[in-house]
């Protein structure tokens, strides 16, 4: 069972793309828009901007400072080439990862993915989204972010026991 994304971390999604169209035209240097940073810093996740080379090659353009306390990474340690960060996708979990971007490479569309990481300090479940967002630069560029989430086998168990309760109280 795949998980879903809450209203509130569609909405977020949303809003980090309106903000993304707004302060990331299609400089490079607008990464370093501190209003965009600063507002990227009141998003209850980790922020990112995803680019695509026209030569195939991924990578993470930006990080959200917020990857501190979400995930006990610096914001370098995961900004880079994709080799980078995927090291910290459990393996079972990167083709799926992969093959969510290589979908959306091809498409220019906006991407979802459910997986795990691994971390310094625990395994984490995390949920990843991102948008397209158009540019005049041959590199294509998502923004999005990442979500810590429950490990989806303890929500059913909990969806579950919460039923069994329901029906025994009848």
């Amino acid at each position: 069972m795949e998980p879903t994304s809450t209203p509130s971390q569609n909405g977020i999604v949303k809003a980090m793309v309106g903000m993304a169209k707004w302060f990331l035209p299609s400089e490079p240097d607008s990464l370093e828009d501190p209003a965009f940073r600063a507002l990227a810093a009141l998003v209850p996740g980790v922020s990112f901007i995803l680019e695509l080379s026209p030569e195939g090659a991924w990578a993470l353009a930006w990080v959200s400072q917020r990857s501190r306390e979400v995930f006990g990474l610096e914001p370098e340690e995961l900004a880079g080439p994709a080799e980078r960060w995927l090291e910290f996708v459990k393996i079972e979990d990167r083709e799926a990862l992969t093959d969510a971007l290589a979908w959306a490479g091809s498409k220019g569309e906006e991407w979802r993915w459910v997986g795990r990481m691994t971390l310094p300090d625990r395994m984490m479940w995390i949920q990843g989204a991102a948008t397209f967002v158009p540019s005049s630069k041959a590199t294509k560029r998502w923004v999005g972010v990442w979500f810590e989430m429950p490990d989806p086998a303890a929500l059913e168990a909990g969806r579950k026991a919460q039923e069994e309760r329901r029906v025994l109280s009848l």
